[in-house]
């Protein structure tokens, strides 16, 4: 009669024992939380913790950066032009807008009215403004004097993109010509970026000088190493397992429990230390990537800087004369003009509110254009005597007082635009 009561009592004491020993690993738990993450931690804190990573890409959780940033992030590898940017996409984009191309504003134009005339603009980041801009309106109606275009309805496939330098003026327009594009006029303005950016942006790299700028950073993002895209897949993985501890060890009732958190924080730095050692891997591999042929191109040596801005001008006149040549093909009139800049002895008169905007004293392209402007002017006489109707607009802004340059490397706001379109478009009628 008396063994039923003394069951339950070593029951009792059990349960006492038991939950005494849970309570006192719980305490040792927290005390060992709070010990090494240095802070007052609650079951409500690591909870958090947890929500916040089961919730953040896979890419976030590695701990390297795997996305482009700045203009990198904008402008996407393209196989023949180098590349192209992609913003602003609308959601209503048409097969045939440029801009499903990479280029634009405009469409891809394959055949045109009686009464139209595909204009087609060239060039790197002051073409690309210059179409967009009242510059555009000031060459056409200017050029509109002509009787040849009177009444006429202009159609524009601009193709400018900032950073844009020769050869790849003329792969756009074979890229575009074999897709059937149709042009009337091809307007290719360009010469700043020819000299400067080939040594800032390539061979201060240790990249060919005519690969599109900054080649070798572009090439990193495509992980085109085989061993570099195996560790990303290992990166990822571990990165998915982070996630799937945070999630398992927050469960309804797992979450209160200090003793599951330490488990899942000793579990979530053996995989964090993972990811590390394979995040190292990575960055090491992509150091020796950056030396490779698909990143650097061509090895060439140059005797000093007044030969490279000599072959740097070469590749400017061979490009143009080709561009001339497939005009020639296809029945186009092709026009190369040399744009200005503020970093030309002479060529403009400023006050002292405009060089506070346009020029910079240590502009990194301007040294470039101190450079390679005088070659490019004299080069452009080889131009005019093989018949290419090359217009040299270094002068262009030289008699105005009023603000033309809106920034320190070579853009023009809407009066420097609307004053070169006017001259494009008077110069053009001078040869009629």
């Amino acid at each position: 009669m008396n063994s039923t009561p003394f069951s339950w009592l070593k029951y009792g004491q059990l349960i006492g024992l038991l939950f005494g020993v849970l309570l006192l690993v719980e305490l040792l738990s927290w005390t060992g939380l709070c010990v090494v993450e240095k802070a007052w931690i609650t079951p409500k804190k690591l909870s958090d913790e947890r929500k916040e990573m089961h919730k953040a890409s896979l890419e976030q959780l590695a701990t390297i950066q795997q996305e482009p940033v700045g203009m990198f992030a904008r402008e996407y590898v393209h196989p023949y032009v180098g590349f192209v940017e992609r913003t602003n996409i609308p959601e209503d984009m048409q097969e045939n807008d440029l801009i499903n191309y990479g280029f634009g504003p405009g469409a891809l134009i394959r055949k045109a009215e009686e009464n139209e005339v595909v204009v087609g603009i060239f060039g790197g980041s002051v073409a690309y403004y210059f179409a967009q801009s009242d510059g555009l309106h000031a060459f056409w109606n200017e050029l509109q004097k002509d009787p040849k275009y009177a009444g006429k309805t202009l159609r524009l496939m601009a193709t400018g993109t900032p950073g844009f330098k020769q050869p790849q003026q003329l792969m756009t327009l074979n890229y575009l010509l074999s897709l059937g594009a149709h042009f009337d006029i091809i307007i290719n303005i360009d010469g700043f970026n020819e000299v400067a950016l080939p040594k800032a942006d390539n061979i201060n790299r240790g990249v060919f000088a005519f690969f599109p700028r900054e080649w070798q950073r572009r090439v990193e993002y495509l992980d085109l190493d085989p061993e570099m895209r195996l560790i990303s897949y290992r990166i990822l993985n571990q990165s998915e397992r982070r996630q799937w501890l945070a999630q398992i060890f927050d469960g309804p009732v797992i979450r209160k429990s200090m003793t599951a958190s330490l488990v899942w924080k000793v579990l979530d730095t053996g995989t964090r230390w993972q990811l590390r050692r394979s995040t190292q891997a990575y960055l090491s591999l992509k150091g020796l990537s950056h030396h490779s042929y698909a990143a650097t191109g061509p090895s060439e040596k140059y005797a000093d800087d007044d030969a490279l801005y000599d072959e740097m001008v070469a590749v400017w006149i061979r490009s143009s004369e080709l561009m001339q040549n497939i005009a020639d093909g296809i029945g186009a009139l092709y026009i190369h003009v040399l744009q200005p800049n503020q970093y030309l002895r002479d060529s403009k008169l400023m006050s002292e509110a405009e060089k506070a905007v346009a020029m910079q004293e240590n502009q990194p392209y301007a040294q470039a254009a101190l450079l390679g402007y005088p070659k490019l002017i004299n080069a452009g006489n080889q131009l005019r005597g093989e018949g290419i109707r090359y217009y040299d607009m270094t002068m262009v802004f030289q008699s105005t007082k009023d603000q033309t340059y809106k920034d320190s490397c070579c853009h023009y706001n809407e009066l420097g635009n609307t004053i070169l379109g006017e001259a494009i478009g008077r110069a053009m009628r001078a040869e009629r």
